[in-house]
């Protein structure tokens, strides 16, 4: 008898353990809510409002001083270190109520460059009013300044996001 329930007891929990492997994958079909990135590697994965965002990475590197010598690193030491600066940027209202906003770039190397820029504009709500505008290219010397200027098109306008990328 003492037997019996050994043999019960294994093949018991032989059956758990089969089960617990058996789990079912679930595939969701159709709309998802979006989720807001909360990560603290990464604390400007939202939107920031009134901000100028580089988006393309050829623009951008991650670098660090090694010896005199700067080489490309994945370390949280590394420095962003790229081809374009945004020396200023800012927003003002017109005489008609839209929103005119300006971004300085500076070009950081010693040949000529394009880049790109267009915002999207918000309401005092944080809600988007309207969608990106056409991009604008702006022709940059060497070791030169540029202005991107963009107007919007409603006057309920309160907040803007700016994307820069080089020229295509």
């Amino acid at each position: 008898m003492l037997l019996k329930n050994k043999f019960l007891i294994i093949i018991s929990i032989m059956l758990i353990l089969i089960t617990a492997g058996c789990q079912r994958t679930v595939i969701i079909e159709g709309s998802t809510p979006g989720l807001r990135v909360r990560d603290a590697t990464m604390p400007q994965a939202g939107i920031r409002l009134n901000s100028v965002n580089i988006i393309d990475p050829n623009l951008q590197e991650r670098t660090t001083k090694v010896f005199g010598q700067n080489l490309k690193l994945f370390s949280e030491n590394a420095d962003y270190v790229g081809k374009i600066a945004v020396e200023n940027h800012g927003g003002k209202r017109t005489p008609t109520g839209t929103m005119r906003i300006y971004v300085v770039i500076r070009n950081r190397t010693e040949y000529p460059q394009q880049v790109e820029c267009r915002a999207l504009f918000f309401d005092q709500n944080e809600i988007p009013v309207e969608g990106p505008t056409s991009w604008q290219r702006i022709h940059l010397g060497q070791n030169g300044i540029g202005t991107c200027n963009l107007l919007s098109a409603k006057i309920d306008t309160a907040y803007y996001y700016v994307e820069v990328r080089e020229g295509r």
